[in-house]
């Protein structure tokens, strides 16, 4: 009887590793090019975001200013070939070490940074 109590644990045991341990299917790359340009008249940086595939992307992007410690985020919904900025007039004046991550589901995140120069 105890042999089959530690072949039940022994089982129990191996089956949850092998749920826990399964890797999770790795999601492709969001299909985005991200751009960026200096502000024509609102100062500056300006990020802008070329959907490349054949069908309409929403795609959550949360700008970061660690040193202000500031943080928002816009929701855009982008038409296939299409593409769309975010900068002062927006409602985000992007500044050169800035962080900014884009999200959507179903595919990997993509975190970039403003650089000094376009």
């Amino acid at each position: 009887m105890a042999r089959k109590n530690i072949f039940q644990i022994f089982l129990a045991a191996v089956l949850f590793c092998l749920a826990a341990c399964d890797p999770v299917p790795e999601r492709p790359p969001l299909p985005i090019k991200v751009y960026q340009r200096n502000a024509l008249l609102a100062g500056g940086k300006v990020a802008a975001f070329e959907n490349t595939s054949a069908r309409t992307l929403s795609v959550r992007i949360v700008f970061e200013n660690s040193t202000f410690k500031e943080r928002k985020a816009f929701d855009l919904i982008i038409a296939p070939g299409e593409t769309k900025e975010i900068g002062g007039f927006e409602g985000w004046k992007g500044v050169p070490g800035e962080t900014f991550l884009l999200h959507s589901d179903g595919y990997k995140d993509i975190t970039y940074r403003f650089h000094e120069h376009d």
